[in-house]
């Protein structure tokens, strides 16, 4: 069984029938990939973005704006979990990793994980802070678990085929900061929209 891990952005959330939309990007994965688990990471969205004017207005501090953003995230998924029937909500790394020999979906809160796992593991390491998002955290995810990475973004935007194109889109605000210099250890990646 191959897992491929689906960054589901945040942003989604906002538009008009957002689990209709984020349900037919899942139903599309899931017909590209009959015989893969699907680890589905939620963004933050619109709560993120407050966090981040909060941030900017008030100085929070980067580390208490990262933990913040990280458990409005987890909020996030556990929220659209009554919306996704088929997926089964987990903060474990360890059950993850088994949950991913068989075929299925799970909603992954990477909140306990990103505090006491993924900084012992092998690889680029997450850094504290804005330049990383659920983009970076997702890719990162799928790096340590050898899948794929589809980002489902609000809107679809071609596929950079280098890496001065994913150095392009996160200045342009697409992805985020730190996802660049985590391309290279993906074993692929791919930008979609929630309609394809």
């Amino acid at each position: 069984m191959t897992p491929h891990v689906v960054k589901i952005s945040g942003s989604l959330l906002s538009l008009p029938d957002p689990y209709e939309r984020i349900k037919n990007a899942i139903r599309r994965l899931r017909y590209a990939e009959t015989d893969s688990h699907l680890v589905l990471i939620v963004g933050g969205g619109e709560a993120v973005e407050q966090i981040r004017e909060q941030d900017r207005q008030h100085s929070l501090g980067e580390e208490a704006a990262h933990w913040a953003a990280i458990e409005q995230m987890d909020a996030n998924t556990r929220s659209i979990a009554s919306h996704l029937p088929d997926a089964v909500v987990c903060s474990s790394w360890k059950t993850l990793k088994t949950r991913c020999r068989d075929s299925g979906q799970t909603l992954f809160a990477t909140g306990d994980f990103l505090k006491a796992i993924e900084p012992q593991l092998p690889g680029t390491r997450l850094p504290i802070g804005w330049q990383v998002t659920s983009d970076s955290i997702a890719a990162r995810v799928a790096i340590l678990l050898g899948a794929p990475l589809t980002l489902v973004k609000a809107r679809p935007f071609p596929t950079p085929m280098s890496q001065q194109g994913w150095r392009e889109y996160a200045r342009q605000g697409i992805v985020d900061e730190f996802l660049p210099s985590l391309v290279g250890e993906l074993s692929s990646i791919t930008l979609t929209g929630p309609d394809g």
